[in-house]
């Protein structure tokens, strides 16, 4: 992914819990061999992790928002990006849980976020941009057009909420900001971000297609995370 800038040693912003399969025990034959049972299909949590590495890796150096001298200018504009991301990110979801859509219910069903960045917003005295100036919402369909796609999008999302939690600190400590200042987006789910893992995590199992159309999951995860490096990143300032 060509140089990584300085400061960029950890994946933080989008963590996702680590997991993996338990290792195999052998059975031992009567001669003494050990005799390994064949090794188990990696859950879509392991699958998704690791499918993703390169995207994952690639937008946190990007952003690099541990680096010396990220001021609080800099600050409102990542939010001002984040919030013209998630707005019409969240209309489709919204739009696709109207139309049925169980992964996006789920996602709906208390873990929207768009409020939690207009709060910021406002605490930092950020005026937000016309929505004509956002991403064109037609997109989403397009590029999540199935349950599997939208389910690998939301793993995204939803892992952002554990790296949030660890980036608050810092910008707690170096912005001298709060939650109620201007953190309430890093600050994700709070006590609870443990339990809101889990509960996506089982839920990501519970929805695990199985078999070829699990790469569509990956694919919509590996979407995700290029279209946020796009608008996160690329945008302009």
């Amino acid at each position: 992914m060509g140089h990584q800038p300085a400061g960029c040693r950890k994946h933080l912003l989008f963590h996702a819990a680590a997991g993996g399969q338990p290792a195999r025990s052998p059975t031992m034959t009567g001669a003494g061999h050990a005799v390994y049972p064949p090794a188990a299909a990696p859950s879509l949590h392991d699958l998704l992790r690791a499918g993703t590495t390169p995207e994952h890796r690639d937008l946190e150096c990007a952003l690099n928002l541990l680096r010396a001298g990220f001021r609080l200018e800099d600050y409102r504009r990542l939010l001002v990006h984040y919030h013209g991301f998630y707005l019409p990110f969240e209309r489709f979801l919204q739009d696709s849980a109207g139309r049925q859509s169980t992964v996006a219910r789920f996602y709906c069903g208390g873990r929207r976020k768009l409020s939690w960045l207009e709060q910021d917003l406002r605490a930092l005295g950020v005026a937000v941009a016309p929505y004509a100036a956002y991403m064109a919402e037609q997109r989403f369909p397009a590029l999540f057009p199935s349950e599997e796609h939208i389910l690998g999008a939301i793993y995204v999302i939803e892992g952002s909420m554990l790296g949030g939690a660890v980036l608050s600190k810092h910008f707690r400590k170096h912005l001298q900001i709060e939650a109620e200042t201007g953190l309430r987006f890093f600050s994700g789910y709070g006590p609870e971000s443990r339990e809101k893992w889990l509960e996506t995590l089982q839920f990501l199992e519970s929805r695990d297609p199985g078999g070829p159309l699990r790469i569509h999951a990956l694919d919509g995860a590996r979407r995700m995370f290029v279209l946020l490096r796009q608008h996160l990143v690329d945008a302009p300032a």
